[in-house]
């Protein structure tokens, strides 16, 4: 390891959870891109467009643990781009040195996979480019908004500037999955069959079959628009 990697891993380290592994050069210019694509994202008015004409990228990751804070990084990230009915995808593991083994078992990842992967930086910035002028959507979405913000504040000293709604929000008219928490439950529910699990790709697949069903749901319900889901959110507790 070189002075200059030593110099960043100390400073990570001062700052406090995970510390990314540094690959090529600087990312100066990932980082203006990246703030440019959140500032760009501010004024996005999606409380109101109707859920059938709501762009949304629904993300999963795989990560190392569930702690930032302590260290736990990101391995990978997995997204669908919903959006006038049609879909794209994106997916890339992120460059790491040492993954857990018990990881690399769950997720399928290899470590040559994770070496030969692009650094933390680029592919952040692919992703917030990838999901543009959209709303982002997550199971459990408190998982990906801790690991993303901590993440983009290691990088480029930001945070997003969006909402990430989870899924729960668009099944709480539906009294069959008051208490479903999983990803399985939900599936079952709407007759979604997974491609896999522990796959970011295609765990992102799956919430994204959910969303789309549960927002089919909400419509014949009278739940036309974001906001009506945030109300019924209220009215819940």
């Amino acid at each position: 390891m070189n002075m200059l990697d030593r110099w960043r891993r100390s400073l990570g380290a001062l700052a406090g959870g995970a510390v990314y592994d540094h690959k090529g050069g600087s990312s100066a210019g990932a980082a203006a891109y990246a703030r440019q694509l959140e500032r760009d994202r501010r004024d996005h008015k999606e409380l109101t467009i109707p859920l059938q004409e709501l762009p949304v990228t629904v993300v999963d990751l795989e990560t190392t643990g569930f702690s930032p804070a302590k260290g736990d990084k990101i391995l990978s990230i997995g997204a669908v781009r919903v959006e006038k009915g049609q879909r794209t995808s994106f997916y890339s593991p992120i460059f790491t040195e040492n993954p857990p083994e018990p990881v690399l078992k769950l997720t399928g990842l290899t470590k040559q996979e994770l070496i030969d992967a692009p650094p933390a930086a680029e592919v952040v910035k692919d992703f917030l480019s990838f999901s543009a002028e959209s709303t982002l959507v997550a199971h459990h979405s408190a998982h990906e908004k801790a690991f993303l913000n901590h993440t983009l504040w290691k990088l480029y000293r930001m945070k997003l500037s969006r909402r990430i709604v989870d899924t729960r929000f668009a099944v709480l008219h539906i009294h069959e999955l008051e208490h479903a928490v999983t990803l399985e439950e939900f599936c079952r529910y709407f007759d979604v069959v997974p491609e896999g699990r522990h796959h970011a790709l295609l765990d992102a697949k799956a919430a994204a079959d959910i969303w789309t069903e549960a927002c089919s749901s909400c419509m014949q319900n009278g739940i036309y628009t974001l906001a009506d889901m945030y109300k019924e959110a209220a009215a819940k507790t």
